[in-house]
């Protein structure tokens, strides 16, 4: 519509730090401390800020809001097909397994998360490790690695560690 619910976390805090990231990846550098911020605040250190996620490049090779809008598009996509992928790793018909591709999407964390640039990677990528936690094998435990990696590189620990639980849930069955 033509309004945007704007005092939200992803535009007091994500967009700020994302501007200040994007400017110095820009120069070349990943800057330890963002000056601005809080009379100086750790910038590669906090969580907040992604400073190593992999769609950071995407600041690189596109403007500035097409990069930071496409980060909330890719990762809410990516939602939706790792739940998808989850459903039919546990089993389930390809039309149950898409409709758990399409409730996550539209459920009340999935659609929240997008108002914290972290918090989506995490809900994205923590379906997908499930998904390999359950396929098991070499094969699998590796994509539940790589997930979990990008989960945690790309988003909030605290939130990360809520998936324990459901991993656990999974490895054990």
């Amino acid at each position: 519509g033509d309004r945007t619910l704007f005092l939200r976390d992803v535009f007091a805090t994500g967009l700020p730090a994302k501007a200040f990231g994007a400017a110095e990846l820009a120069a070349g550098r990943i800057s330890a401390v963002d000056p601005a911020w809080a009379l100086g605040q750790v910038y590669r250190g906090d969580p907040n800020t992604l400073s190593f996620y992999p769609d950071n490049l995407l600041y690189l090779v596109l403007p500035f809001w097409s990069a930071f809008n496409l980060h909330f598009a890719l990762h809410w996509l990516l939602g939706f097909f790792a739940m998808r992928r989850l459903a039919r790793q546990l089993g389930q018909p390809p039309l149950a397994a898409l409709l758990a591709g399409v409730t996550w999407a539209a459920c009340g964390y999935g659609l929240s998360a997008l108002s914290f640039y972290n918090l989506v990677v995490v809900a994205a990528w923590w379906p997908f490790a499930l998904a390999g936690v359950a396929r098991g094998g070499r094969r699998g435990w590796s994509f539940a690695a790589l997930a979990l990696g990008l989960a945690l590189l790309g988003g909030d620990p605290v939130t990360a560690a809520l998936g324990l639980v459901p991993l656990l849930l999974v490895a054990v069955e």
